[in-house]
């Protein structure tokens, strides 16, 4: 009787090993799975990144010769005005 016990319990562990073993298998799977379409979000998101650094630079560069033409426009808006002002008092 003891024997027929050992054959079962031998049998029962030997399929739970199985099904543990398949189990892990398929998640393992998964997570390479996963893990490659993160690795592939990342790279997008890489490639944004370097974008908007680029465009930063470029406004960077852009941005003081549009703050020195907004000064000569208010200069000589002012002078016009101050002009106008002073054809329309005599």
């Amino acid at each position: 009787m003891d024997i027929d016990a050992y054959q079962t319990l031998v049998i029962v562990l030997s399929v739970m090993l199985v099904l543990f073993l398949l189990i892990s298998i398929v998640l393992g799977v998964l997570l390479i799975k996963i893990l490659r379409r993160v690795r592939s979000i990342t790279d997008k998101a890489e490639h944004v990144v370097d974008g908007m650094e680029s465009a930063s630079v470029f406004f960077r560069k852009a941005a003081g010769p549009l703050a020195l033409g907004k000064f000569v426009t208010n200069i000589a808006e002012t002078v016009m005005s101050h002009k106008n002002n002073k054809k329309g008092k005599k």
